[in-house]
């Protein structure tokens, strides 16, 4: 594998004997052999500027090397690499994986992956955000009428998704992940097929004052919608048929959120009344009338939305008032989580091994919490306006978030371990003295005889302080 440097004044060679050569066009002689990959070179890139030559190689590591002088920069771990490219800042590097058919986005001044990639789209506030089961689509729904699907891994818009009349509110994928249903300020469902990008078709009941959906899901078997509206009109709607087979009162004042139970069978709902209905779904498939839902005063406040656990055991809520995890069939409390400045909780979701709990609110931050001991784990800050909507990525270790300042955000949800916590550490110390220093010697002597940090914190400090030296002469 060869690359040209951008002035054409040099030519990088990667090969079988593990090394990286660099050459100069104009004598044609070998100005530099660079060592320290195990295994053979398969892709080379410089950065804009030149300064900077990438090598990834067969042993999952990819290189960073200074192309002047051959010292070795960093090391990317983990990731089979087939593909290189540096943002034309030369402030970031994409790797493009072969085994693990991924693209990845990696920070030059920490060698971390990418901790948030922000959407930008939507001209108005964002209601909703959903990731796709399989994990490769990202749905976000505005009050600009529109609903825009991204490619999840690389943040770039595939569709946008026109024909509501009001405000998106709500979004539902199938578990197939083929279909998405919308719920708009417009009173009506739309369904739309994500692979072609286009409505197939719509869904409403007769118009009548607050009669907006409040909330909407899928049923397990993928044939089945559940809706509630603000009014507390529950209705089931049959996709194959295109209209409700069943539909009562659910709440006897507003509706705010409805969740499905992963077995299908029960239902829940949340009111700005503060409560919850549990309902058992059974008797309705049979023919029978539904028996006394299970109610529950949850919260002394309304309730924006409501989540079932993966396993069914737990309801976490986001009221008004703030934040709890509840019994899934009594409703009775088991966790009060506190942590957010605002008591004004609107959104929240379980991990899909039911773990985590995620939660956003008025306070324009979302937290992360252990969904057993109530214990926070992660605080993640960005958004402008407060936060509507969260949800986690298929396998857990991605964060979608909608809000009101008109972005979707896709953050980095693993767990904060004492490796994470140092690199968060130690690339807040390195801004801080980005504009305090003359010089690297400084800056090192600086992280050196800096205070109240962790061994590993300083020795990462130190590690990324080249790289992030050459970054600052950049800008």
């Amino acid at each position: 594998t060869v690359q040209f440097s951008p002035d054409g004044q040099q030519l990088a060679s990667g090969g079988r004997d593990n090394t990286l050569k660099l050459w100069d066009l104009t004598t044609g002689e070998e100005t530099l052999t660079l060592n320290g990959h195990t295994s053979q070179v398969n892709s080379v890139a410089f950065s804009s500027d030149g300064r900077l030559v990438a090598s990834a190689s067969q042993d999952n590591t990819v290189k960073v090397w200074n192309a002047a002088t051959g010292q070795e920069r960093l090391t990317i771990r983990g990731h089979k690499v087939w593909g290189l490219a540096f943002s034309p800042d030369s402030q970031r590097l994409a790797t493009a994986g072969r085994a693990d058919k991924s693209v990845k986005f990696w920070d030059l001044a920490t060698e971390q992956e990418k901790d948030v990639i922000t959407l930008e789209g939507h001209i108005d506030r964002v209601n909703a955000v959903e990731f796709s089961p399989d994990g490769r689509l990202l749905a976000s729904a505005g009050f600009d009428k529109t609903i825009r699907v991204w490619d999840a891994a690389m943040g770039q818009e595939k569709f946008i998704l026109e024909g509501h009349t009001n405000g998106v509110l709500h979004l539902a994928f199938s578990p197939d992940g083929k279909w998405l249903v919308s719920a708009g300020g417009d009173a009506t469902l739309k369904v739309w097929d994500v692979v072609k990008g286009q409505e197939l078709f719509t869904m409403s009941d007769p118009p009548r004052p607050s009669g907006y959906y409040s909330g909407v899901a899928f049923f397990p078997s993928g044939e089945e919608v559940a809706s509630v509206s603000f009014d507390g009109r529950f209705r089931l709607w049959d996709l194959n048929k295109r209209a409700p087979f069943a539909g009562f009162n659910i709440h006897r004042g507003t509706a705010a959120a409805l969740a499905i139970y992963p077995d299908g069978r029960w239902l829940v709902t949340s009111g700005v009344d503060g409560m919850l209905v549990i309902s058992d779904m059974m008797p309705l498939y049979q023919g029978h009338r539904l028996p006394p839902p299970t109610k529950v005063k949850a919260h002394s406040e309304g309730i924006h939305k409501v989540v079932v656990s993966p396993d069914g055991n737990r309801l976490a809520t986001a009221a008004q008032d703030g934040l709890k995890v509840s019994h899934g069939i009594t409703g009775q409390p088991l966790l009060t989580l506190k942590g957010h400045s605002s008591r004004q909780v609107y959104a929240v979701a379980f991990s899909p091994d039911g773990r985590q709990l995620a939660s956003a609110g008025a306070d324009r931050t979302i937290k992360v919490w252990d969904a057993f001991t109530g214990r926070e784990t992660l605080t993640l800050q960005g958004h402008t306006d407060f936060i509507s909507h969260v949800a986690f990525s298929p396998d857990g270790t991605r964060l979608a978030s909608a809000s009101h300042d008109g972005t979707v955000k896709v953050w980095d949800a693993r767990p904060w371990t004492p490796e994470l916590r140092a690199q968060a550490q130690a690339r807040s110390l390195l801004k801080m003295h980005r504009q305090q220093v003359e010089s690297i010697e400084d800056l090192q002597s600086n992280i050196r005889n800096a205070q109240h940090i962790s061994d590993l914190t300083r020795q990462r400090a130190l590690e990324w302080s080249e790289l992030f030296w050459i970054n600052r002469e950049r800008k």
